[in-house]
């Protein structure tokens, strides 16, 4: 599981952006959350990436997963 800001650095989108997508309705929000925070698959970056025209970058290395301390929703 990924934060919005791990997320946004694997796309090169801006966080932001990635937000608007979702509070516009033209992307549909992740299904996993954390003391309020999105969490994104693997699928929810594929699809985000598909709606902005990225390639995902790299898997990020295993201490940069979603931890409790991320606090970008």
């Amino acid at each position: 599981m990924y934060s919005l800001n791990q997320v946004s650095r694997r796309l090169g989108v801006p966080y932001y952006r990635i937000s608007y997508a979702h509070a516009s309705g033209t992307v549909r929000e992740p299904v996993g959350r954390f003391a309020g925070k999105r969490l994104y698959t693997e699928a929810d970056v594929a699809e985000l990436a598909k709606h902005f025209h990225k390639q995902p970058g790299q898997e990020p290395e295993k201490g940069d997963r979603c931890t409790s301390s991320d606090t970008k929703s």
